[in-house]
């Protein structure tokens, strides 16, 4: 969280070229913009537009810029402002945590921690305190709890643990997030290679 300062504002425009460009930091322009570039059927260069729409203060300022530096511009705003304080409290190689499926906990967590209501007065809160305070939930939240059964290993059988085991993968099962094809493939393509390093060093102990 190297880029929240308690001294200074977060950040609020960036510059581009010989352009000062305010922006429309709210948190759901940033979440809006990840279902964009999700979007498959949506194109590589009406993304990179409808994302400029969405988080710049003033919209039409993008058509300042020429459209062969936009996809710059992009690249430039996402560093700067959408990736620069990412951050969760779980960290984790598989996915834990979804914000569209998993919007009614963040709502409810947001209200339950910190009072606050994102989809009423705080629905513009900044994009960075956003991910600073979902970074800080504490674990009695239910959102915190669900992404700890999603992230808790599965004991290894033995002839006392049977009824934890089931326990444990029940609720896995029940919270489990709905993966995209992409998602899927990558998981795939990381099972791969865990089998893969698993063969190699099998082969080396021979």
């Amino acid at each position: 969280m190297d880029k929240v300062c308690l001294y200074q504002q977060p950040i609020q425009k960036i510059r581009f070229g010989r352009f000062n460009l305010r922006l429309n930091p709210s948190f759901r322009n940033v979440l809006w913009c990840f279902d964009v570039l999700s979007d498959e059927i949506i194109s590589d260069t009406d993304k990179v537009d409808l994302c400029l729409s969405a988080l710049l203060k003033h919209p039409a300022q993008r058509h300042l810029i020429p459209r062969n530096q936009r996809a710059k511009l992009f690249q430039t705003l996402f560093d700067a402002f959408i990736n620069a304080n990412r951050t969760s409290k779980k960290t984790t190689s598989k996915k834990s945590m979804d914000f569209r499926q998993d919007a009614g906990y963040i709502i409810a967590a947001f209200r339950q921690c910190y009072g606050l209501d994102l989809v009423g007065k705080d629905r513009n809160l900044h994009w960075w305190i956003f991910c600073a305070l979902l970074g800080a939930l504490s674990d009695d939240t239910r959102l915190m709890q669900i992404i700890s059964i999603r992230t808790k290993p599965i004991p290894k059988p033995t002839k006392h643990n049977a009824e934890e085991r089931a326990a444990i993968i029940q609720l896995k099962q029940e919270y489990a997030l709905k993966l995209t094809e992409e998602e899927r493939k990558a998981q795939y393509q990381e099972g791969l290679q865990k089998i893969a390093i698993t063969l190699q060093r099998m082969a080396k102990s021979r």
